[in-house]
């Protein structure tokens, strides 16, 4: 080691030194590298919730294998996401189309995604601005406060059906990659899975 070297690691361990001492003269607790925090995860106002696959048992996978033929015969098991802000209730559930690596998350441009809405009244049901996120939405014949779209973007081809049940919303969304075939019949497929989905709650 030269001098230089022995120098730099005296002047590193002064320096350590001098700091858990004044850590100790003031009171302070010593600093960590890796504080631990205690506090909810929150995001843009969201408090998010502890959420498991339980929480989107329905439809199941073989359901929906079902309802939508060969373009779910890879689903995977749902991830499960739920938050709340202001006493509004949201719970996500995406199932992905085509396997994931583990400790991967689901391509959303590849996946069923099933999102519940709970509300406390009319007047958070009106604030929510239903149908929401749709590209001409039109009113689903025979249903009441249902609505369909098909959203075509430039990566992601999404089949959307948004429907209210009370003080509930349940949005069933198909997304798959653009380039691939058209979904026939998409919106009767959908009808069944919200359909499965306020059924079993």
């Amino acid at each position: 080691m030269t001098s230089s070297t022995r120098l730099t690691w005296a002047a590193a361990a002064l320096t350590g030194a001098a700091l858990l001492v004044s850590c100790e003269a003031t009171g302070d607790p010593a600093p960590t590298s890796s504080p631990t925090k205690t506090e909810s995860l929150t995001h843009d106002g969201q408090t998010i919730q502890p959420a498991a696959a339980e929480d989107c048992s329905t439809p199941s996978r073989e359901e929906l294998r079902s309802f939508l033929g060969e373009t779910a015969k890879q689903i995977q098991a749902p991830a499960a996401k739920s938050s709340v802000k202001d006493g509004v209730t949201a719970l996500s559930c995406t199932y992905s189309l085509v396997p994931v690596a583990e400790g991967q998350a689901a391509d959303p441009g590849n996946a069923v995604i099933i999102a519940t809405t709970t509300v406390p009244d009319q007047a958070r049901l009106d604030s929510l601005g239903i149908p929401r996120l749709m590209m001409s939405a039109g009113p689903v014949a025979g249903m009441d406060k249902t609505w369909f779209s098909i959203n075509k973007l430039s990566e992601t081809t999404e089949y959307v059906l948004e429907t209210v049940q009370g003080m509930t919303v349940i949005r069933a969304q198909l997304n798959l990659p653009a380039a691939g075939p058209e979904v026939s019949q998409a919106q009767e497929k959908l009808l069944q899975i919200t359909g499965n989905r306020n059924k079993n709650r």
